[in-house]
């Protein structure tokens, strides 16, 4: 089973990464605090969906959700107790969960912080490794990604491309996403409904609805218990308790629906973030952060200082700017995003990627390696779909360094005086923008 040539393990060895992710047990299980707990003897009798897709993918116990892997059982006391670590799981942990980029690192680092998605609570163990599959993983951050991509079509009522999603096949609605073919086994693929009509305008209301219905429920069915709490001054309150952390980060899902809040992607990181809606002379308008942190405002502000210093220069050559908002390229481990899309002005195909440093790096500087080897494989990355030959890093002095894919030997970060004319260079002939500097072809892949 392919699974179970990449998967987590937790062990008690060196941190590697070679067909196993190895980790200490203690990094990667954390105990919930405040009012937010794991248990398992409210559903004992029961098996909820998730402990029912590891007992039927992955041969885990249908009671605790712990694979066992005998051959590598360890002598009693080789397992030192785990360390007892709280830590507080936010109200919005979803977004937090989204915005893992599917690099190994990024998947360690949020286990490491909460814990595993089902394993996630202190248990003793026997044998001295656990796992997680890591399509579990790939799977639900998919999903919750999809969801919020939907959503925010759906709030900015976007509904030429919410409608890409939909397909009706013989006379029944599906919803199609195969944006994560690079990770999943198959696309994300819901059947929906035989009983809506065939026009999609009239009916994408109810099909957003059942998406949004038939991705949350089946992770929250037996997960969560209610109960009563009494506190140091004998007032009542509710708790609810999670059975795991991936019923928690579902629960925060259908929170965030029920809250009269949008979900947007930072214009500089590409990060989902919610915004709440304002109140302005009795109406409700919406709200007009474009940036997911202080960190990346700051950071976009200094990049636009040193675009509006160089912009004349490229439009004289024939470029056009498109500002990248980075959601589609958020799977790369280790690759630079680029800021800027530079694209013909004649026939709008897309020519070069523009990077923008707000410092004065240059070959002399000590990061420059770094930063011309970062811009080579963004390069290829975005030559394999687009067939882009060509990179431009402009610092904070405006100087201008250039780089060419086919002459990478001679041409890696040339300082040029003013950019190359735009019709000495290979256009793409797959990818193209709007007038209005959008891109036709999303990346995928």
């Amino acid at each position: 089973m392919e699974t179970l040539n990449r998967y987590y393990t937790i062990n008690r060895g060196p941190h590697s990464v070679e067909d196993n992710i190895n980790l200490k047990k203690e990094n990667l299980f954390g105990a919930f605090d405040a009012e937010i707990e794991f248990f398992d003897s409210s559903f004992a009798d029961q098996e909820s969906p998730i402990e029912h897709y590891f007992r039927e993918t992955h041969h885990y116990h249908a009671g605790s959700a712990i694979a066992e892997n005998r051959s590598d059982a360890a002598k009693p006391g080789d397992i030192p107790p785990f360390l007892k670590r709280s830590v507080y799981a936010p109200e919005e942990i979803f977004i937090e969960f989204a915005n893992i980029d599917l690099s190994i690192n990024s998947l360690l680092k949020f286990a490491d912080k909460y814990g595993l998605l089902v394993l996630g609570r202190e248990l003793e163990i026997e044998y001295n490794k656990l796992y997680e599959p890591l399509q579990f993983w790939y799977e639900n951050i998919c999903y919750i990604k999809s969801l919020l991509n939907i959503t925010k079509l759906y709030q900015q009522k976007n509904i030429s491309l919410l409608k890409n999603y939909f397909e009706s096949i013989r006379g029944q609605w599906y919803y199609i996403d195969k944006s994560f073919d690079k990770f999943l086994k198959e696309p994300i693929k819901i059947h929906i409904s035989s009983q809506l009509g065939e026009n999609f305008e009239d009916n994408y209301e109810s099909l957003f609805f059942a998406v949004v219905e038939m991705t949350i429920n089946p992770n929250l069915e037996r997960t969560t218990s209610i109960e009563v709490s009494i506190n140091d001054e004998n007032k009542i309150k509710k708790m609810t308790r999670y059975r795991n952390l991936i019923s928690y980060i579902y629960a925060t899902v259908l929170n965030f629906y029920n809250n009269d809040k949008e979900i947007s992607n930072c214009l500089k990181c590409g990060n989902f973030f919610t915004k709440s809606k304002k109140i302005i002379k009795g109406e409700l308008s919406e709200s007009k952060k474009i940036y997911c942190s202080d960190y990346c405002r700051t950071s976009r502000n200094k990049e636009a200082e040193i675009e509006v210093r160089i912009k004349k220069q490229f439009e004289k050559k024939g470029y056009q700017f498109a500002l990248n908002n980075r959601s589609h390229f958020k799977f790369e481990e280790k690759i630079m995003f680029p800021d800027i899309w530079l694209y013909d002005k004649n026939n709008l195909s897309l020519l070069a990627i523009l990077e923008l440093s707000a410092s004065e790096i240059r070959p002399q500087s000590k990061k420059w390696k770094f930063k011309c080897n970062q811009i080579v494989e963004a390069l290829k990355l975005i030559n394999s779909w687009s067939g882009c030959n060509y990179a431009y890093l402009a610092n904070s002095l405006g100087e201008i360094y250039y780089w060419d894919l086919k002459k990478i030997d001679k041409i890696n970060g040339k300082f040029i005086g003013s950019p190359i004319e735009s019709k000495d260079l290979t256009k793409s002939k797959n990818v193209k923008f709007t007038n209005d500097g959008r891109m036709i072809k999303d990346f995928k892949k």
